[in-house]
């Protein structure tokens, strides 16, 4: 505090020069004048002394506190220019920004508006200046919510953001979003609250627009799938009943064939061996040398071999049939209405990954899983395309499959020892690469499939690297009850397949 003084500190100095003088004067001046005897002589000499030394000490003392002085209002003229400057340049700021700049004081009145707040509410900076908000930009629906923001406003909170409806001058009601930045004072008290705000009615107009889009894209996903069955219900029925049909009646006639031209061979062996007969006789009575009969003519016995060829291609058209029949049966689903999941996806790893040799482990519930038919025929149809990939692309030996439910989701887990994917082809984009889907390229459809299936039910599904070797293909979904809603297209489908089952 006494270096902040400087009359305190050119006091005490005086004091204590004066009190040193008046002490040590007289023994100084007789030492050093010790012919002086005269003591008013002396007393002059020691007041002249005295003055001037104290005269040139306050001088000195005075010139560097007013050199102090100048430095002082030097530096804080220059900081009060350097503080209008940054002043200027923030109302400068604040009154060219694109978002609304509000204040607002400890009582929630308003202080200040910018011009991009008048521009998004339409009142001006004097209209609004010490009126509540509430009324004027608040509607009341959004007033408990802004109170519940102002709690945390008042505390500090520097997270205190949101976005609610706002009223402009002329009526409208707009979505703002707004980030609050709350002011404290010295001792930690609210003092007033600064607001960036923004008008997003556009965006959040955009945003419901789009998020529309992408529900009327999966609904025509779901229809367009549905569709699929269905077509693959008339493409199984007409293979089953139109070209089943014909390759069994090709075999009928086939084996009609056989049987009348083995009747026919038989006949004529019997006829050729009765004719040996008849001319061994003849001959014998004969004996002069006379003709014997002809043979009967006729076509003469079939070509060798013939029997064998029709017993070929009736084998061929058996093998045709079994084909036919197992084409027809892979194109239905309907097998999912009949049996639980677990069975479809245990015929599935039958038909695929063991008939090409691939070992393959399954762990399946028994019993049958409370989810839609529309879901078990999503699940159903990414175990089909992954295991088609595992045959296709993995080169794997052994493959395991996982199905089961837990804490109100459904996940299906594919895993096998084959080449796999790289950790980098599973990171942002998992699985878009590796595993049967186009290296290095788009996204294969296979992917696409298998990922808009899952999505459909709010759920995903992730290719991903395993530990050592292979691929991971992980789904997981909610699940949904069996009663729930399916669409009118999909019951038929689905009824359609059920019926068709009964002919396969």
């Amino acid at each position: 505090m006494i270096r902040d003084r400087a009359d305190i500190r050119i006091s005490l100095i005086y004091l204590m020069i004066s009190v040193l003088w008046i002490l040590f004067s007289d023994m100084a001046m007789f030492s050093l004048f010790p012919e002086l005897h005269d003591v008013q002589t002396v007393g002059v000499i020691k007041g002249l002394v005295f003055v001037s030394v104290t005269g040139l000490m306050l001088f000195l003392l005075l010139r560097r506190e007013h050199v102090r002085i100048q430095k002082r209002d030097e530096e804080k003229r220059r900081l009060e220019e350097e503080r209008e400057e940054v002043l200027a340049r923030l109302r400068m700021h604040i009154e060219r920004m694109p978002v609304g700049h509000i204040v607002t004081d400890h009582a929630f009145r308003l202080v200040s508006f910018n011009p991009a707040a008048e521009r998004i509410f339409g009142y001006s900076d004097a209209e609004v200046r010490g009126r509540s908000p509430y009324g004027l930009i608040i509607p009341e629906e959004s007033r408990d919510f802004v109170e519940e923001v102002r709690q945390q406003w008042m505390q500090g909170s520097l997270g205190a953001h949101g976005s609610n409806i706002n009223l402009t001058k002329d009526g409208r009601r707009i979505v703002c979003e707004w980030f609050n930045t709350p002011v404290m004072d010295h001792e930690g008290r609210f003092e007033r609250l600064i607001s960036i705000v923004q008008d997003i009615t556009d965006r959040h107009q955009s945003e419901r627009d789009i998020e529309h889009s992408r529900a009327q894209l999966r609904e025509l996903t779901v229809r367009l799938d549905e569709v699929r069955e269905e077509e693959r219900v008339i493409l199984s029925r007409e293979i089953h009943d139109g070209l089943g049909q014909l390759l069994t009646g090709m075999k009928i006639d086939l084996s009609l064939l056989r049987r009348l031209l083995a009747g026919r061979l038989e006949t004529e062996r019997s006829d050729a061996e009765h004719f040996d007969a008849e001319s061994k006789a003849m001959t014998r009575e004969n004996t002069d040398g006379a003709p014997g009969t002809e043979p009967p003519t006729g076509t003469g016995p079939a070509p060798d071999g013939i029997v064998d060829i029709l017993d070929s291609l009736t084998k061929l058209t058996d093998s045709t049939i079994a084909q036919t029949r197992d084409i027809a049966r892979r194109l239905r689903t309907g097998a999912l209405d009949d049996v639980i999941l677990a069975e479809a996806i245990r015929q599935l790893a039958q038909d695929t990954v063991t008939r090409a040799g691939i070992h393959s482990r399954l762990k399946l519930p028994p019993e049958r899983l409370p989810i839609t038919y529309r879901q078990r025929l999503a699940l159903y149809r990414i175990a089909q395309e992954s295991l088609t990939n595992v045959i296709r692309h993995a080169e794997a030996t052994h493959v395991d499959i996982t199905l089961a439910a837990t804490g109100g989701l459904i996940i299906l887990e594919i895993a096998d020892n084959g080449v796999g994917i790289s950790q980098n082809d599973s990171g942002d984009r998992p699985g878009l690469e590796g595993h049967g889907f186009e290296a290095h390229g788009s996204v294969g459809l296979g992917l696409v499939g298998m990922r808009e299936r899952a999505e459909l039910f709010g759920g995903f599904c992730h290719i991903l690297p395993r530990d050592h070797s292979g691929t991971v293909v992980h789904v997981e979904m909610p699940m949904q009850a069996e009663g729930a809603a399916e669409s009118s297209l999909g019951k038929a489908a689905r009824e359609r397949t059920t019926s068709g089952n009964e002919d396969t």
